[in-house]
């Protein structure tokens, strides 16, 4: 097995370095991903809780004015349809808050970035030790390049969903990082 002199013209070292460029890209991607999740959950829970407090102070709204119209035994209709009117906004917020889903968990999305930060730094390592004076052959390219193929595939098992936006922003921010 000879020393690799010339590692710029060989494929497997080519191929080395495509691993360590879509690991970077990827690790962003996910923790743009990551971020994205997090900020609508905040946006959620946000809209939920001034929701609840805004149907919650209809109802008492509405609660108040129609103790007070059966107290005076009025007939006016104005009255009658502002309550029946706040009546069914409650009704509706309190429906539409009952029918959101649930909020997505974003961890999973910061450990897939982890992992993938780990995988990009030990290619760059192995990038580093094939640059360096030991001793390199095609053999050992390929066992590594193997080895990654493998990580990236027990990472891919578990389905999460990436957006092109989060690429096209792992895009603008990893550029100085490669």
């Amino acid at each position: 097995m000879e020393n690799l002199k010339n590692l710029k013209q060989n494929e497997l070292f080519a191929r080395l370095i495509e691993y360590r460029i879509d690991f970077a890209y990827t690790r962003q991607a996910y923790y743009n991903a990551y971020n994205r999740v997090n900020n609508q959950n905040k946006r959620i829970v946000f809209r939920n809780k001034f929701l609840g407090l805004f149907s919650i102070l209809i109802s008492i709204i509405t609660l108040s004015a129609l103790t007070l119209f059966l107290t005076q035994e009025t007939k006016e209709i104005r009255i009658i349809s502002i309550v029946s009117g706040l009546s069914i906004i409650s009704l509706i917020i309190s429906i539409y808050l009952f029918s959101t889903k649930e909020l997505v968990d974003s961890r999973p999305y910061l450990e897939r970035a982890e992992a993938y930060s780990v995988l990009f730094k030990r290619a760059k390592n192995f990038e580093a030790f094939c640059k360096s004076e030991q001793e390199i052959t095609n053999e050992k390219i390929w066992d590594k390049l193997l080895h990654f193929e493998n990580e990236q595939e027990k990472l891919l098992k578990l389905s999460l969903e990436i957006r092109k936006d989060d690429f096209d922003l792992a895009k603008d921010n990893i550029i100085d990082f490669i």
